[in-house]
């Protein structure tokens, strides 16, 4: 998995395969130099103005609540304590802290609430979970649990199934953290110049990263990314970025947080539609709920139309917003067929839904009613907010055999008229 790591990874005198400096801009879509960017660099914002930045960003965070956490600083570290409801939870107060500026890094002193579950049943959900996920379902995993934590074991072909891996047994109401124990085993040789180019290619397509700043550094499949971002949420999602096929690891050490004040590259003007088009591609084979399927990408100022079709919901989803997520891209027309691998009876269908409904951190004491019907789930019930209601149309994308789902589920408190 992608992480921060104290040294460097590469020992002294060890030749480096690929090294690359970001990016190698289009013509005429120039950007200040690092130097004309120091020189530009606004005043990272004071301490208390800091803070106070991160508690608004909890307090605004749904799922979360923000009253229970405690918010210090110190040398630009934030660090975090308190007790959480759930490790989704945790997650989403760790990115909200990581997207405000000035916060360079975060000391993660949170703790998950120990669940009323036994061991035994959270291991038998995510064993289920992993089961049931559309990506996840044909990998051998093992999941052993002790007082909620979750050690995953096996071996997948790629950093990002590794980490996809991760995600789906955080899903599990119950789970208090997860250690990631996975093997990758990487089906193809690729060399550390391809790998090198495929992340370049990422980072700089993408409208979340500022590439300018980063360079990156292969060896024998390991990226070390290094230089500097204006956040912790864009050093986190250039980690991301960096797994493509072929990586083992992701190495985040050297890439420091230096607030810039740089709002990071708008100009477009020389992306041509098949420059876009190849970027759109590149993001959609990152992940591996998509990466199989190849969808059809057709790019006309500015507007992405996918086609194609993908074995599982979640997938359609995962393209539209990586497709959205690329510089040069004004609107996505997602029309991507969903084609399940089998059929699924539909009352087999409602079950799994249900179940999974019952497995969220988030849903599990809502009283939703699922119908299926040809593949596609209709939810009725009744959910206390907006969160709860797309968290219950998200659990449901994401198990296989759904086609569509038709999320009915009414807001009590909290309605907007």
């Amino acid at each position: 998995m992608t992480q921060d790591r104290t040294h460097s990874i590469a020992p002294p005198g060890a030749g480096v395969a690929a090294l690359l400096l970001l990016p190698v801009l289009a013509a005429g879509a120039a950007r200040p130099s690092g130097g004309e960017r120091q020189v530009q660099a606004a005043e990272a914002p004071g301490e208390r103005a800091v803070i106070s930045e991160v508690q608004e960003e909890l307090a605004g965070t749904e799922g979360l609540d923000a009253e229970s956490i405690t918010v210090t600083l110190e040398d630009g570290m934030v660090a975090l304590s308190g007790e959480v409801e759930n490790i989704l939870a945790h997650d989403r107060a760790i990115r909200a802290a990581a997207t405000v500026r000035g916060v360079r890094a975060i000391d993660d002193n949170l703790t998950v609430r120990p669940s009323i579950r036994s061991d035994t049943q959270i291991e038998r959900d995510v064993a289920t979970a992993l089961a049931l996920d559309p990506a996840t379902e044909y990998w051998e995993i093992n999941a052993l649990v002790s007082d909620g934590f979750v050690t995953l074991q096996g071996a997948v072909e790629s950093l990002a199934e590794k980490s996809l891996a991760t995600r789906v047994a955080k899903s599990v109401r119950g789970v208090r953290g997860v250690e990631n124990e996975i093997m990758i085993d990487l089906p193809l040789d690729r060399s550390d110049e391809q790998v090198a180019h495929d992340v370049t290619e990422l980072l700089r397509w993408n409208t979340t990263v500022d590439a300018e700043t980063i360079e990156i550094e292969v060896d024998d499949a390991i990226v070390t990314l290094s230089g500097h971002v204006d956040s912790v949420y864009e050093k986190r999602q250039a980690g991301r970025l960096a797994e493509v096929t072929g990586v083992r690891e992701v190495d985040l050490s050297d890439l420091d947080v230096r607030w810039t004040g740089d709002d990071g590259d708008a100009g477009l003007a020389n992306r041509t539609a098949e420059e876009v088009q190849q970027a759109v591609r590149m993001a959609l084979s990152l992940d591996p709920r998509i990466e199989a399927f190849k969808p059809d990408i057709e790019v006309d100022e500015g507007v992405a139309t996918l086609t194609g079709t993908v074995d599982n919901l979640e997938a359609k989803h995962v393209a539209g917003d990586a497709a959205r997520d690329t510089l040069g891209v004004k609107a996505v027309r997602n029309q991507l067929t969903v084609e399940p691998r089998e059929p699924i009876a539909d009352e087999e269908l409602e079950e799994r839904v249900s179940n999974a409904l019952q497995r969220s951190p988030y849903v599990s004491n809502v009283e939703i009613d699922v119908t299926a019907v040809d593949g596609e789930i209709y939810l009725e019930g009744e959910a206390d907010s907006w969160f709860e209601h797309y968290a219950a149309g998200n659990a449901a994308s994401r198990i296989a055999g759904v086609t569509e789902v038709h999320n009915n589920v009414d807001v009590g408190y909290g309605r907007i008229s």
